[in-house]
């Protein structure tokens, strides 16, 4: 099962809501509960912003994607 933050990633993308409930293994509900979130950053602004660094996508979403396929196939059947 995915962490809240990485299902909050997949529904930035914009991906159907049973989409990403199924690329994270679980239900929609879940998924519109997380969506319902509000996103917690816990971060101190003012230290960030002494020398602030923009947030830069370095994978498009298919690619995540992929990605996220690719470990959910490597790990079924391994017993976890």
């Amino acid at each position: 099962m995915m962490k809240r933050h990485e299902i909050q990633v997949l529904l930035r993308a914009r991906l159907p809501q049973a989409e990403v409930a199924r690329i994270a293994g679980v239900s929609e509900r879940t998924v519109r509960s997380v969506q319902a979130e509000t996103p917690v950053t816990g971060v101190d602004l003012s230290v960030n912003n002494e020398d602030p660094k923009p947030f830069i996508w370095t994978k498009t979403a298919d690619e995540i994607l992929r990605s996220v396929a690719n470990f959910r196939n490597r790990i079924s059947g391994s017993g976890h």
